[in-house]
């Protein structure tokens, strides 16, 4: 749907920007201010900031709400990495993207927000690709077909639930990386990456040994436009996300987020698995 031009209350000629143009292109704004940030809250913030903007501004030569909101969004995004720099450097632990479980926010490709920004495509995905680098140690994103996602979480779930772990380990890329992000809540597991396939392979197989005595359960699920898990314990209550970046049908990386304040709009956090994390949030 393209918005068209309107006339602003009191003026020949201009634009306004009102409730229902928030409405409708809300979620373009939020996609572009997710992918940048890689925060769920961040983005909100962000997308807030740009309609109060947008409707606070008088004189604008843009040729559309959607096109001015997209373009404020974009440069809040940018503003906003520059001032996270620092809290980045003092995280603890890897800082990876907080994981988003709809799939609208990546409805839009770098063409369409090119024609919306007036920027060109390559420009935008440079634009994403720095963002990406700053929250995201520069790895690359990986397009993976529903079909194929699907296949690698039929074997993960075969694997936990006491079938071969074979299948799932012949996945595994020779040079795999595992990221884990605890933010200083998680165990140790989460202090720093393990790379390769044999060290990976080790960390898959104690976790999957571990989940039939702890009662831990797997739900497949599509996280951040990947294929991914969304784990639970034994009484429904969020332990942590993991997404798998695939690439030639081999496992590129495997991240998982088990910060609580990174969970927490999915989710009811677990008691069990974060308990300094739940103390501290309930007084």
């Amino acid at each position: 749907m393209t918005a068209t031009r309107r006339p602003e209350h009191g003026r020949g000629e201009g634009m306004t920007v009102d409730a229902s143009d928030f409405t409708e292109y809300r979620p373009l704004m939020f996609s572009i201010a997710y992918r940048m940030t890689g925060s769920v809250n961040d983005a909100e913030d962000i997308v807030q900031e740009a309609f109060l903007r947008a409707a606070k501004s008088k004189d604008t030569d843009a040729e559309s709400p959607r096109a001015y909101l997209a373009t404020i969004t974009t440069r809040l995004a940018i503003d906003h990495l520059r001032s996270a720099r620092v809290r980045r450097e003092s995280y603890v632990g890897t800082w990876l993207p907080e994981p988003f479980l709809l799939r609208e926010v990546f409805g839009y490709e770098y063409r369409e927000i090119a024609d919306i920004t007036a920027k060109s495509e390559p420009a935008c995905r440079q634009l994403f690709a720095r963002a990406r680098r700053r929250i995201d140690e520069g790895r690359p994103r990986f397009d993976t077909s529903r079909a194929e996602g699907e296949e690698l979480a039929g074997l993960f779930l075969d694997a936990v639930r006491g079938g071969d772990m074979g299948p799932l380990l012949e996945r595994l890329a020779p040079d795999v990386a595992y990221y884990g992000d605890g933010g200083g809540w998680g165990e140790a597991a989460f202090a720093s990456p393990v790379y390769g396939r044999d060290r990976v392979a080790e960390l898959l197989q104690a976790v999957v040994s571990g989940v039939a005595q702890r009662g831990i359960s797997f739900r497949a699920a599509w996280v951040n436009g990947q294929p991914g898990m969304v784990v639970h314990d034994t009484e429904g209550y969020l332990i942590l996300v993991t997404v798998f970046d695939i690439l030639d049908g081999q496992v590129q990386a495997i991240r998982s987020v088990a910060n609580p304040d990174k969970l927490r709009h999915i989710g009811p956090i677990s008691r069990t698995w974060h308990p300094r994390w739940s103390k501290e949030h309930d007084s």
